[in-house]
């Protein structure tokens, strides 16, 4: 097992749109000093593009908006409740996806490193 300072350092970015109607959380994980990392959360709103990072590689997708406007726009929509929708990264896994999801009639497509998160209801 390698150790040192170099493979603490890794990290990946990605583009992340948003390309639905609802603001959305992207959550990875971040470094932050050497051997501890934390949980960063990026609220991004319809049609908004942000990079974001992770060590991992990994992303989390939710709508646990703290801002109360941004989770009435759910509501409405009929989402009751604020949850997990999906894990996506930067690599396929052995099954041969990218993307998991919670729930139906989301999907995230992928260009090289853009990735295009779409809800469809």
């Amino acid at each position: 097992m390698n150790n040192s300072l170099e493979s603490y350092n890794k990290f990946y970015q990605v583009s992340f749109t948003n390309h639905s109607k609802f603001p959305v959380v992207v959550e990875s994980w971040v470094h932050l000093l050497d051997g501890l990392s934390s949980m960063k959360e990026f609220i991004v709103q319809p049609n908004q593009t942000v990079q974001v990072t992770s060590v991992t590689g990994e992303w989390y997708v939710h709508n646990m908006l703290t801002n109360s406007l941004d989770f009435a726009i759910w509501k409405e929509a009929g989402f009751t409740y604020a949850g997990s929708i999906c894990k996506f990264r930067n690599k396929v896994a052995g099954d041969g996806k990218f993307a998991w999801f919670n729930y139906d009639g989301f999907s995230i497509s992928r260009e090289s490193n853009n990735y295009l998160f779409t809800f469809d209801k």
